[in-house]
């Protein structure tokens, strides 16, 4: 399996092949800082940055935007003065 660095991002769709269980546990090992969980059935990621001030947090959001657009691929974000959240 290539590594997710490697990887472009595709939106998800309704038909898209789902990961399997048996694979979870090998993609996970690549991105152990975030979590897998479910949200009304659907396998999501999720992980918190936190950052020393408000400003460092809002210049990750705008990153992180910026990267989203490129990919066209749309996280759910939250943003608390020094603590962000996705998906």
């Amino acid at each position: 399996m290539e590594e997710l660095t490697k990887q472009k991002c595709v939106a998800c769709r309704a038909d898209s092949p789902r990961v399997t269980d048996y694979e979870l546990p090998g993609l996970i090992k690549q991105i152990p800082d975030w979590q897998p969980v479910s949200n009304d059935s659907v396998l999501q990621l999720t992980r918190e940055f936190k950052f020393n001030d408000y400003v460092s947090s809002l210049s990750f959001t705008n990153a992180i935007a910026n990267l989203a657009e490129a990919e066209d691929h749309h996280p759910q974000q939250e943003r608390h003065l020094s603590r962000r959240k996705s998906p």
